[in-house]
């Protein structure tokens, strides 16, 4: 599928010219691609300095963003902007502040600034603690296929080797919903998926109370004509559901039984054998999946991603789309073409006979859901991991799980966490992962730990084997390994 809409072009007196610090995270760039669809003109700057001169890459070539090294920044002349918005993984305190603010500029957070793009139009947010991205693209995709003009803020790309064109003045939004440092909460949702909740984001929930907390005042913002499609299966999701008092769609397993309880909801269960598709993802199969109303309907669908995980992302897709008036077969067969999101389950190439995949997985439960997917894919194949774990406070209060979850490699290599929005030293860091190292080796997995990314290319040239499984897992910096193992194969080729 290809979206082609022409570009609005405002007039000059609706340009407005933005400067977004913090430019390169997943967030940033999509609502700078949200600005840019809008005609307006965008600076930015980013503290990595490498993904801030590789970010022209990601942003079609007419759509020109400018951008300035960090140590420049003080340099600017902050008269020629109207807007500062800033990452809320940048700090609120910086002088640069007070001086745009005297400068005339009004300063934004990113989900102040998602929140001003999108009012107005109508808005379906996918929430929760797993399978947001997946999700919302699915929900996307679905309803770009049928022909609606629907926009998107979605924390990935798609698996293409061109992403479809953001749109100007879309009819809809699918928006990806964060629940981090309550950033959602600046949404107006017509529709909430709540895919599932758990334990996360522990340097800002203090218990499982405020993050329900949180979550129920997000579905409470629901318009009057709202509602909600759940993940029944999950305790916590259904308690903020029910906390909230809206109209709720369940999505739950077949084999949990008549809907969990709700009037309206969708059964899912495998059906079939598995398929394999031509598209070239590593020999992953694509899935059968049937799905049952309520009502009795029954529909069988296709999807070309595997795993259990993905088989939820799908129904929760599919019910939603349902209920912005999609016909069943109609939301089946947007889905049916679905290429799946970079960094979950990404195949990245084949190295000495070893296929190599990508994933986002930072949390113990998507972790478990990656190596339980690989290992059902490929049986008989070793299962390599390399594992970046994302925040010492997580890592620290998800210990137990996290090593129940990365013992299901056959060969596992840890680095230390990435300290990110906390002030954790580098001592501190390795440690942990030095402990999670361990209490994986006391289960009886194999795990050693790798105290720097830049090691863990050779370490692999050493470690893998043909016919073996490599994945990456973290939400930092673990991608990159493929970058380094594809330049090696470059140079080796030219040798």
């Amino acid at each position: 599928m290809s979206v082609s809409v022409p570009i609005h072009q405002p007039s000059a007196a609706a340009v407005e010219r933005c400067l977004l610090l913090g430019l390169c995270g997943a967030g940033m760039t999509n609502l700078c691609q949200l600005l840019l669809a809008r005609g307006q003109q965008v600076t930015g700057s980013d503290t990595d300095s490498h993904l801030l001169q590789t970010f022209a890459v990601a942003v079609p070539s007419q759509r020109q963003v400018t951008t300035v090294d960090w140590t420049e920044l003080y340099s600017l002349d902050f008269r020629q902007y109207s807007r500062v918005i800033r990452s809320l993984a940048v700090p609120a305190d910086l002088p640069i502040f007070k001086i745009a603010v005297q400068s005339g500029c009004r300063i934004q957070t990113l989900p102040e600034a998602l929140a001003d793009c999108c009012r107005g139009t109508p808005q379906y947010c996918v929430a929760g603690t797993h399978g947001k991205t997946t999700t919302s693209g699915m929900l996307w995709w679905l309803l770009q296929h049928s022909g609606r003009r629907t926009g998107r803020y979605v924390g990935g790309d798609f698996q293409l080797p061109r992403q479809p064109e953001h749109i100007s003045g879309p009819a809809e939004m699918v928006l990806e919903s964060c629940e981090y440092r309550d950033s959602f909460l600046t949404l107006s949702p017509d529709l909430a998926i709540l895919t599932g909740i758990e334990p996360d984001h522990l340097d800002w929930f203090a218990d499982t109370r405020s993050m329900l907390s949180s979550y129920t005042r997000f579905l409470s913002g629901l318009s009057d004509r709202g509602g909600v499609i759940v993940n029944a299966a999950c305790r916590n999701a259904c308690t903020a559901v029910r906390g909230a008092n809206r109209r709720t769609v369940a999505v739950v397993p077949r084999d949990a039984g008549s809907g969990a309880g709700f009037v309206e909801y969708w059964e899912y269960s495998p059906a079939g054998s598995r398929s394999h598709f031509s598209r070239a993802n590593g020999g992953l199969p694509g899935q059968q999946v049937l799905l049952r109303h309520s009502s009795g309907e029954e529909l069988l669908l296709r999807l070309p991603l595997p795993g259990r995980h993905n088989m939820l992302n799908a129904a929760m897709a599919l019910a939603a789309g349902c209920e912005l008036g999609l016909s069943p077969a109609a939301a089946a067969r947007g889905l049916a073409d679905f290429p799946g999101m970079q960094r979950r389950l990404e195949f990245r190439g084949t190295w000495r006979g070893a296929d190599l995949f990508d994933d986002y997985a930072h949390h113990p439960t998507a972790a478990s859901a990656v190596l339980s997917t690989l290992a059902s894919c490929f049986p008989g194949r070793r299962i390599v991991g390399v594992f970046e774990p994302h925040q010492c406070s997580r890592l620290r209060g998800l210990m137990s799980e996290f090593s129940e979850a990365l013992r299901l490699a056959d060969e596992l290599y840890v680095l230390p966490a990435l300290r990110i929005r906390e002030s954790a030293s580098a001592e501190e860091s390795a440690a942990l992962s030095g402990e999670l190292v361990q209490l994986i080796r006391n289960l009886g997995g194999r795990a050693k730990l790798v105290s720097d990314l830049d090691r863990v290319t050779g370490i692999l040239d050493d470690a893998v084997r043909p016919g073996d499984i490599v994945i990456t897992m973290g939400a930092g910096r673990t991608n990159t390994i493929h970058d380094q193992i594809i330049r090696r194969i470059q140079r080796d080729s030219a040798a």
